[in-house]
């Protein structure tokens, strides 16, 4: 499975997810898809962390655990939460990712798209 940026600051940031395991995201350099290690964010540091966008991501705003073969979770873990496929969320158990996108949108106008990706370079419809 896969989590790649469609954008805002996460734009073209792409993060692959195994079985068993769990990434989290947002502006720490901790997190396995951290903002301060965004190509936006290495070019021009400085003002980023002045920009507003910068500042509505938490240090750890989203956690992705990939659970089983057909079970991925997401979890909020900012304050200022996070809509999964437009729906606001706390913690949402996802059962059709191998068939279909879902999308994480927090921040103001981060985008982030979970998909299927077989391991041949092939994703799942409509990514």
């Amino acid at each position: 499975m896969r989590v790649r940026g469609v954008s805002g600051l996460f734009l073209s940031e792409e993060v692959r997810v195994h079985r068993g395991r769990s990434i989290t995201i947002g502006r720490s350099r901790a997190c396995t898809l951290s903002l301060q290690s965004t190509r936006a964010y290495l070019e021009d540091g400085r003002e980023q962390r002045r920009s507003p966008a910068f500042r509505k991501i938490s240090r750890m705003h989203v956690r992705v655990s990939f659970l089983h073969p057909f079970l991925v979770e997401v979890e909020d873990l900012s304050s200022n939460g996070i809509l999964v496929d437009g729906r606001k969320v706390d913690r949402v158990v996802l059962s059709d990712f191998r068939e279909r996108c879902h999308e994480i949108v927090f921040g103001d106008g981060e985008r982030l798209v979970l998909d299927w990706d077989d391991g041949d370079g092939g994703s799942s419809p409509g990514a």
